[in-house]
């Protein structure tokens, strides 16, 4: 199998719960975006998937500052 994806991931995925006036409570990195090589679409990866899946996805772009450093924080 070869990897269609490019080196380092463009964007961060979060799950997020929010409370009954929308605001964010609880914000869980649960995985990474790549852009496939053939500019035709992304891949995904999640690491986990929260057991109780009520809530957002939030997808983040990588800041320049923060993919030099390696990534996740």
């Amino acid at each position: 199998m070869t990897n269609d994806n490019t080196k380092r991931p463009t964007h961060r995925v979060y799950h997020e719960v929010k409370n009954k006036d929308g605001k964010t409570v609880r914000s869980t990195e649960i995985g990474a975006i790549w852009p496939k090589r053939s500019g035709s679409g992304f891949s995904m990866k999640l690491d986990y998937v929260p057991v109780d899946f009520t809530g957002w996805l939030d997808i983040r772009a990588l800041e320049d500052a923060e993919e030099a450093q390696g990534g996740r924080q």
